[in-house]
């Protein structure tokens, strides 16, 4: 599968700088699937504050889980 590269965009909506921490990283030195979970995660909760909710529940997001 051929590489994407994604272009920045002009503008954006929401900017958020968090640090890895040690422990977000795997044996392989890589950022673990459940630490980058973990920061998406705590991203839409500060996003959602910025806007004036509380949280998800306040702000009428419903979040779905989907298998493939």
């Amino acid at each position: 599968m051929p590489k994407l590269k994604l272009k920045p965009l002009d503008n954006y909506v929401f900017n958020l700088t968090m640090p890895v921490r040690i422990n977000d990283i795997n044996y392989g030195r890589h950022l673990g699937n459940d630490s980058f979970i973990s920061i998406i995660h705590e991203a839409r909760f500060r996003f959602i504050q910025s806007l004036g909710y509380k949280d998800e529940l306040d702000a009428g997001i419903i979040i779905c889980k989907f298998q493939i």
